[in-house]
């Protein structure tokens, strides 16, 4: 059974859909991780050859070309991570359960069924 936003889309979409889902939580994760880990060590980088001018007076163009990719990965990691659980929650199959002690309509006019969880 699919689910309504999959079906709802145009089927380029669809195909783009399938091939992110391919890649599944884990493998998702470890890549955001690694991206993130990139964006740290350049930040690591950055500050530490910034200290051996006891943190002076910065040459800008040396400075922002580490700082901006750095910064840019560290966003794009938490994104990427954030992103993955966002699409595993869409990817979640729904199920219909009734409550223990619904009601539950019978096929009788009798009286109501009580629904129990299954």
């Amino acid at each position: 059974m699919k689910s309504r936003w999959r079906e709802e889309l145009p089927q380029v979409r669809q195909r783009e859909l399938r091939d992110i889902q391919d890649l599944r939580l884990h493998r998702r994760l470890i890549l955001g991780g690694i991206i993130g880990l990139a964006g740290l060590v350049d930040l690591i980088f950055s500050l530490t050859s910034w200290q051996a001018t006891r943190f002076g007076r910065l040459d800008y163009e040396h400075a922002l070309r580490a700082m901006v990719p750095s910064a840019t990965a560290l966003m794009l990691s938490c994104q990427a991570i954030l992103g993955c659980f966002f699409l595993s929650i869409l990817d979640i199959k729904q199920t219909r359960r009734t409550m223990i002690g619904a009601t539950v309509p019978s096929d009788s006019n009798d009286e109501p069924a009580i629904a129990v969880l299954k």
